[in-house]
């Protein structure tokens, strides 16, 4: 196998050894970017400042995607339509960059989908690409192709099992046989196979056949303190039948476990929408402009409230309390229990939950990155302005960093004695790109390192930066964190 030369190993030096960087920006920014330095002189005097940490660089083009692991990074090279319609994938081991294998995939096209589940890299078509849509597992120790299916991932279980969705007929068109009729306020779905399969060895758990209009969603346990890189995965399937009929199927068997005869879709209903499951919910249209809430555990009716899908999607799972985002803009935060709004604000372009807070991110407020604030579920009380950043995973005092990532790291939630931290970095007009701890609890920051040449596209695990180069090629810092 051909090895891919690595690039060689340098030290990035702290802030105060770089001389000033000339800038030909308007007097406002130069002083702003004389400010940011002297801010980051001053930390570093008091102690509090970036340390110096090496930096390996990997070779990479343009279009590459990056998947980091715990002791691994995977890059998967665009398709070349001029030489192979196969992508290429290669391994390196984290965090020294040495090269482990590379491999081609067996089918063509591009896999745009790309998921890590214990030892198993799961590739699969993008959604957007044409039928048919292909999944493959790679095997991150070697490389080797463990198995692949014409189909298209749906998921990842709370049982570690790879949850594909396989339809019976081409699904770029709406799918629905002639003549057959799909009752009002149902997704017009094609009829297909839903299964639970080994990561390691794509052996078959179980598998579920569903009609034509048949939809189907997964929910998991409620965890109020789960949130932005910490939700738990799903354990159940939720399949909503034409009729009205409502399944919960185990993930782990894929037996029904609870079902229920609800009332049928009213004629005019909103069929574009179909059923949902929302935490401990299921929420379903009924009428024109009304939305329905079942428990889950007993099928019981919860609440109904007006709903224009015209203007607002389903409402997600923000801890404690549901978001409801405008399509225009701003949110409305819903009781779960009773549907009433509790409070809105149009300033809010995402909420996300991290610990016992929400983080919402300001629309007027997003260059050279999303302004940030911290807020109260309960009230939307904004409690501390964290500033601009982009956020990268979540740190827990005495745990490991956690982004939500399936392949066997920690996720110990945002708990701990210090409180929820942040893994944020933003760019300054200077080219200089500041990574920070930033704690939720006090809305303060810790610089870890300030890194030149950076395009933006980041992400970190494990205590492991990796950042994509101006130049196209991946660094790799490991931050003291």
């Amino acid at each position: 196998m051909g090895q891919i030369e690595l690039g060689d190993r340098w030290t990035e030096p702290t802030v105060e050894d770089r001389p000033p960087a000339r800038s030909w920006l308007a007097t406002r920014s130069v002083r702003l970017g004389a400010l940011l330095a002297l801010l980051l002189a001053t930390m570093s005097a008091a102690g509090t400042g970036p340390a110096r940490i090496s930096a390996v660089t990997i070779p990479a083009r343009l279009g590459t995607s990056v998947v980091s692991g715990v002791d691994q990074l995977f890059l998967i090279d665009p398709v070349d339509p001029a030489t192979d319609s196969r992508q290429q994938v290669s391994a390196y081991r984290l965090p020294g960059g040495e090269p482990l294998w590379r491999v081609r995939m067996p089918v063509p096209g591009p896999l745009g989908g790309h998921t890590l589940i214990g030892d198993t890299l799961v590739l699969t078509s993008d959604w957007g690409s044409v039928a048919p849509r292909r999944t493959v597992g790679v095997d991150t120790a070697t490389g080797a192709i463990s198995w692949r299916r014409t189909a298209s991932f749906d998921a990842v279980s709370a049982y570690g099992d790879v949850l594909l969705w396989t339809p019976d007929a081409d699904t770029t068109g709406a799918g629905v046989a002639a003549g057959e009729e799909i009752p009002a306020g149902f997704g017009m779905w094609t009829p297909g196979t839903l299964e639970a399969i080994a990561p390691d060895s794509g052996a078959v758990r179980w598998s579920v056949k569903l009609p034509a209009g048949a939809v189907h969603d997964y929910t998991g346990p409620t965890d109020e303190t789960a949130g932005w890189f910490d939700g738990p995965l799903p354990e159940r399937a939720m399949i909503g039948l034409p009729g009205g009929r409502i399944e919960v199927r185990d993930l782990g068997s894929g037996q029904v476990v609870r079902s229920a005869e609800l009332p049928a879709p009213e004629a005019g209903g909103v069929g574009s929408w179909p059923p949902a499951a929302v935490g401990d919910l299921l929420l379903r249209p009924e009428g024109a402009r009304s939305l329905t809430a079942y428990g889950l555990e007993r099928f019981e009716r919860r609440w109904t409230i007006d709903w224009d899908t015209d203007r607002d999607p389903w409402p997600q799972p923000c801890g404690a309390v549901l978001c409801a985002f405008r399509r225009t803009g701003g949110v409305r935060v819903l009781d779960p229990a009773t549907g009433a709004v509790r409070w809105s604000d149009d300033r809010w372009s995402t909420l996300h939950s991290v610990g016992p807070y929400l983080i919402g991110s300001d629309q007027a407020r997003q260059q050279p990155a999303p302004g940030l604030s911290v807020l109260d579920p309960g009230t939307g009380r904004v409690l501390g302005d964290l500033g601009a950043w982009q956020v990268l995973g979540l740190l827990s005092d005495g745990a490991a960093p956690t982004n939500g990532s399936t392949d066997g790291g920690s996720s110990e939630g945002a708990g701990g004695p210090g409180g929820p931290r942040l893994i944020g970095f933003r760019t300054g007009q200077d080219g200089r790109t500041l990574v920070a701890a930033v704690d939720l609890a006090t809305a303060s920051t810790r610089p870890l390192a300030v890194l030149p040449g950076i395009s933006g596209d980041c992400r970190y695990a494990h205590g492991v930066l990796v950042c994509r180069r101006l130049d196209a090629t991946i660094g790799v810092w490991r931050l003291p964190v």
